[in-house]
């Protein structure tokens, strides 16, 4: 199956798209091969679905659960980064969705927007370095954390619940009360 950039990129975004000598998908799971680099405007919006957890980078009979881009050079994206969610899928405290991987460095300068989280998570987006199967490159990650009220909210908890222990078992090196 073949489509374009504009399946995962808005119309504005894929006029944006520089130095690209080919783009296939891999398969009809959405994984977009660039040879060459992308770079996406500020006024253009990239849009990542995700619909589970599974990659589909381990191998063909195992089919992708959410877009990415595998890429020969640079990654760069000024304008807006969206997820959406599909197949009713709820990421939970922990997922982790690489959405790009490049040979070359990632940047990503632009805002992020995604569906709210329940249960006191939030969504983080970070480039880190490493590229696929452990060649040299960056990547664009997508990951599910605690939000930041949240871990503020644990803190103190466990603060208040750690004034209000009682030792059950007597310690030897004191000297029993009177």
């Amino acid at each position: 199956m073949s489509r374009s950039l504009a399946a995962i990129l808005s119309f504005a975004a894929v006029a944006a798209v520089t130095s690209v000598a080919s783009a296939t998908v891999t398969s009809s799971a959405a994984i977009y091969e660039v040879f060459g680099s992308v770079s996406v405007a500020p006024t253009s919006t990239a849009t990542f679905n995700i619909g589970g957890r599974n990659s589909g980078l381990i191998g063909p009979s195992v089919p992708p659960e959410f877009d990415q881009f595998v890429v020969t050079g640079d990654f760069t994206l000024a304008g807006a980064l969206r997820i959406n969610l599909f197949n009713d899928f709820v990421p939970v405290l922990g997922d982790s969705f690489t959405l790009v991987h490049a040979l070359g460095d990632v940047t990503f300068s632009g805002t992020f927007t995604a569906p709210a989280l329940a249960g006191g998570l939030s969504w983080q987006v970070s480039v880190g370095s490493g590229g696929m199967f452990g060649a040299e490159g960056s990547t664009l990650v997508a990951s599910v954390v605690p939000a930041p009220g949240a871990v503020a909210l644990l803190a103190v908890g466990g603060l208040v619940s750690g004034g209000r222990r009682r030792r059950l078992v007597p310690d030897k090196d004191r000297p029993a009360s009177p």
